[in-house]
Protein backbone atom coordinates (compact mmCIF):
# COMPACT_ATOMS: atom_id res chain seq x y z
CA UNK A 1 0.00 0.00 0.00
CA UNK A 2 1.24 3.40 -1.31
CA UNK A 3 1.26 6.27 0.96
CA UNK A 4 -2.27 7.70 -0.74
CA UNK A 5 -3.52 4.53 -0.32
CA UNK A 6 -2.17 4.79 3.72
CA UNK A 7 -3.75 8.11 3.98
CA UNK A 8 -6.89 7.02 2.18
CA UNK A 9 -7.36 4.27 4.37
CA UNK A 10 -6.86 5.73 7.94
CA UNK A 11 -9.44 8.13 6.48
CA UNK A 12 -11.74 5.69 5.94
CA UNK A 13 -10.96 3.32 8.91
CA UNK A 14 -11.92 6.40 11.00
CA UNK A 15 -14.77 7.20 9.21
CA UNK A 16 -15.73 3.87 9.62
CA UNK A 17 -15.72 3.69 13.60
CA UNK A 18 -17.60 6.98 14.19
CA UNK A 19 -20.42 5.15 11.47
CA UNK A 20 -20.29 2.27 13.77
CA UNK A 21 -20.09 3.80 16.98
CA UNK A 22 -23.16 5.94 15.81
CA UNK A 23 -25.17 3.60 14.36
CA UNK A 24 -24.71 1.57 17.57
CA UNK A 25 -26.22 4.36 19.57
CA UNK A 26 -29.00 4.95 17.18
CA UNK A 27 -29.86 1.12 17.30
CA UNK A 28 -29.91 0.98 21.02
CA UNK A 29 -31.96 4.00 21.64
CA UNK A 30 -34.29 2.43 19.13
CA UNK A 31 -34.10 -1.17 21.02
CA UNK A 32 -35.23 0.46 23.99
CA UNK A 33 -38.00 2.65 22.78
CA UNK A 34 -39.27 -0.76 21.53
CA UNK A 35 -39.32 -2.23 24.84
CA UNK A 36 -41.62 0.54 26.02
CA UNK A 37 -38.62 2.71 27.85
CA UNK A 38 -40.09 5.90 28.52
CA UNK A 39 -37.37 9.10 27.30
CA UNK A 40 -35.82 9.43 30.74
CA UNK A 41 -35.61 5.48 31.34
CA UNK A 42 -33.56 5.25 27.69
CA UNK A 43 -31.21 8.34 28.60
CA UNK A 44 -30.37 6.93 31.96
CA UNK A 45 -29.69 3.55 30.05
CA UNK A 46 -27.38 4.71 27.84
CA UNK A 47 -25.28 6.80 30.75
CA UNK A 48 -25.31 3.17 32.11
CA UNK A 49 -24.12 1.79 28.87
CA UNK A 50 -21.30 4.68 28.88
CA UNK A 51 -20.14 3.40 32.67
CA UNK A 52 -19.97 -0.07 31.56
CA UNK A 53 -17.59 1.17 28.67
CA UNK A 54 -15.94 3.15 30.94
CA UNK A 55 -13.07 0.64 32.21
CA UNK A 56 -12.33 -0.38 28.80
CA UNK A 57 -12.40 3.23 27.31
CA UNK A 58 -9.88 4.47 30.13
CA UNK A 59 -7.62 1.73 30.56
CA UNK A 60 -6.85 2.48 26.32
CA UNK A 61 -6.83 5.86 26.54
CA UNK A 62 -3.72 5.67 29.31
CA UNK A 63 -2.28 2.99 27.14
CA UNK A 64 -2.27 5.39 24.30
CA UNK A 65 -2.16 8.52 25.25
CA UNK A 66 -0.34 9.55 28.83
CA UNK A 67 -1.23 10.08 32.38
CA UNK A 68 -4.62 10.56 34.83
CA UNK A 69 -5.19 14.02 35.89
CA UNK A 70 -3.35 14.94 39.14
CA UNK A 71 -6.15 17.67 40.08
CA UNK A 72 -9.74 18.55 39.36
CA UNK A 73 -7.86 21.72 36.88
CA UNK A 74 -6.33 19.19 34.75
CA UNK A 75 -9.84 17.79 33.83
CA UNK A 76 -10.66 20.14 31.21
CA UNK A 77 -7.53 19.44 28.91
CA UNK A 78 -7.50 15.74 29.89
CA UNK A 79 -10.91 14.76 29.06
CA UNK A 80 -10.61 17.12 25.72
CA UNK A 81 -7.57 15.04 24.69
CA UNK A 82 -9.83 11.60 25.61
CA UNK A 83 -12.69 13.16 23.76
CA UNK A 84 -10.12 13.39 20.56
CA UNK A 85 -8.26 10.10 21.06
CA UNK A 86 -12.19 8.32 20.75
CA UNK A 87 -14.03 11.39 18.29
CA UNK A 88 -10.87 12.93 15.97
CA UNK A 89 -13.11 15.98 17.72
CA UNK A 90 -12.41 18.32 20.42
CA UNK A 91 -14.69 20.38 22.32
CA UNK A 92 -15.31 24.07 21.04
CA UNK A 93 -15.74 25.26 24.64
CA UNK A 94 -14.35 24.46 28.34
CA UNK A 95 -14.57 26.44 31.45
CA UNK A 96 -15.43 25.77 35.06
CA UNK A 97 -18.05 26.98 36.87
CA UNK A 98 -17.41 27.48 40.92
CA UNK A 99 -19.33 27.96 43.76
CA UNK A 100 -20.36 27.60 47.23
CA UNK A 101 -16.49 28.73 48.35
CA UNK A 102 -14.99 26.32 46.50
CA UNK A 103 -17.34 23.33 47.21
CA UNK A 104 -19.14 23.04 44.18
CA UNK A 105 -17.53 22.74 41.00
CA UNK A 106 -19.04 22.40 37.48
CA UNK A 107 -16.96 21.52 33.87
CA UNK A 108 -18.76 22.48 31.00
CA UNK A 109 -17.75 21.21 27.91
CA UNK A 110 -19.13 22.32 24.50
CA UNK A 111 -19.04 21.18 20.87
CA UNK A 112 -21.05 22.33 17.73
CA UNK A 113 -20.09 19.46 15.67
CA UNK A 114 -20.39 16.35 17.74
CA UNK A 115 -19.31 13.71 15.73
CA UNK A 116 -21.12 11.19 18.08
CA UNK A 117 -25.28 12.74 17.98
CA UNK A 118 -24.33 14.34 14.19
CA UNK A 119 -27.15 12.82 12.08
CA UNK A 120 -29.07 10.78 14.89
CA UNK A 121 -32.78 11.76 15.03
CA UNK A 122 -34.20 10.58 19.03
CA UNK A 123 -37.82 9.85 19.33
CA UNK A 124 -37.73 12.79 22.16
CA UNK A 125 -35.47 15.54 23.57
CA UNK A 126 -34.90 13.81 26.35
CA UNK A 127 -33.04 11.29 24.84
CA UNK A 128 -29.17 12.82 24.17
CA UNK A 129 -27.09 10.67 22.59
CA UNK A 130 -23.98 11.52 24.11
CA UNK A 131 -24.74 9.98 27.57
CA UNK A 132 -22.96 7.71 26.59
CA UNK A 133 -19.93 9.53 26.84
CA UNK A 134 -21.42 11.45 30.34
CA UNK A 135 -21.64 7.64 31.57
CA UNK A 136 -17.92 7.23 30.54
CA UNK A 137 -16.96 10.58 32.23
CA UNK A 138 -18.76 9.63 35.42
CA UNK A 139 -17.60 6.44 35.86
CA UNK A 140 -13.82 7.54 35.73
CA UNK A 141 -14.60 10.18 38.03
CA UNK A 142 -16.67 8.18 40.16
CA UNK A 143 -13.66 5.93 41.03
CA UNK A 144 -11.25 8.65 41.56
CA UNK A 145 -13.69 11.52 43.44
CA UNK A 146 -11.49 10.46 46.56
CA UNK A 147 -8.49 11.56 45.14
CA UNK A 148 -10.41 15.06 45.00
CA UNK A 149 -12.45 15.25 48.27
CA UNK A 150 -15.38 14.97 46.50
CA UNK A 151 -18.41 13.84 48.04
CA UNK A 152 -20.41 13.00 45.05
CA UNK A 153 -19.97 13.58 41.49
CA UNK A 154 -22.00 12.97 38.64
CA UNK A 155 -22.25 13.95 34.63
CA UNK A 156 -25.08 14.44 32.16
CA UNK A 157 -25.54 15.63 28.49
CA UNK A 158 -27.89 18.90 29.49
CA UNK A 159 -27.41 20.02 25.66
CA UNK A 160 -27.58 18.12 22.32
CA UNK A 161 -27.84 18.26 18.97
CA UNK A 162 -29.18 16.12 18.18
CA UNK A 163 -31.98 17.29 20.51
CA UNK A 164 -32.30 20.62 18.29
CA UNK A 165 -30.21 22.67 20.59
CA UNK A 166 -27.16 24.33 18.83
CA UNK A 167 -24.64 22.60 20.36
CA UNK A 168 -23.84 19.68 22.58
CA UNK A 169 -23.11 20.23 26.30
CA UNK A 170 -21.36 17.55 28.38
CA UNK A 171 -21.53 19.23 31.97
CA UNK A 172 -19.21 17.63 34.81
CA UNK A 173 -20.76 18.57 38.44
CA UNK A 174 -18.34 17.86 41.72
CA UNK A 175 -19.54 18.37 45.28
CA UNK A 176 -16.13 18.64 47.38
CA UNK A 177 -15.55 18.66 50.73
CA UNK A 178 -13.44 21.27 53.03
CA UNK A 179 -9.95 20.01 52.17
CA UNK A 180 -11.18 19.52 48.29
CA UNK A 181 -12.89 23.26 48.79
CA UNK A 182 -9.45 24.76 49.54
CA UNK A 183 -7.55 23.33 46.90
CA UNK A 184 -9.92 24.25 44.03
CA UNK A 185 -9.57 28.20 45.58
CA UNK A 186 -5.71 27.57 45.60
CA UNK A 187 -6.36 28.11 41.65
CA UNK A 188 -7.99 31.21 42.42
CA UNK A 189 -6.29 33.46 44.83
CA UNK A 190 -7.11 30.95 48.00
CA UNK A 191 -9.99 33.40 48.64
CA UNK A 192 -13.16 32.49 49.63
CA UNK A 193 -16.08 33.36 46.66
CA UNK A 194 -19.64 32.83 46.20
CA UNK A 195 -19.43 32.19 42.41
CA UNK A 196 -16.82 32.37 39.51
CA UNK A 197 -15.87 31.18 36.49
CA UNK A 198 -12.58 30.36 34.94
CA UNK A 199 -12.54 29.26 31.11
CA UNK A 200 -10.46 27.08 29.72
CA UNK A 201 -11.12 27.23 25.96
Amino acid sequence: MGIRGFIAWKFIAKKTRRILFQSLVASTIEYLENLGKKPSEIYKDLKEIGKKMGMWIYSEYLSKAGSASKSIWDHGANFNLGFKFFTGKTFDNIYYNISENGKDVKIHYIIKDNPICKGIKPPAPEIKPSAIVAGVFEWIEENRKEDWNATSVTCDEVKCIASGDEFCEIVFHFKLNEKGAEEVLKKIGGKPQESCIIKVK
